[in-house]
């Protein structure tokens, strides 16, 4: 139980880069690099992410303060 603690999304936007070995370098770089893990891992019916769908989550990624 509990085994991982996640951290919140508060605040993301100030604590580039992202992910454990800081290969992402903007918001921009997450969303492109979860929409091509999505798009693998959900085959055969793989959720696809849009380019409309990241310029979506990018901004509200933002707002979290």
């Amino acid at each position: 139980m509990n085994a991982f603690k996640i951290s919140t999304l508060w605040g993301v936007r100030d604590t580039a880069p992202y992910f454990h070995d800081n290969s992402a370098k903007t918001l921009e770089d997450v969303a492109t690099h979860y929409a091509k893990f999505f798009e693998i891992v959900t085959a055969p019916k793989p959720l696809i992410f849009t380019d409309e769908d990241k310029k979506d989550m990018v901004p509200y990624l933002k707002l979290l303060n």
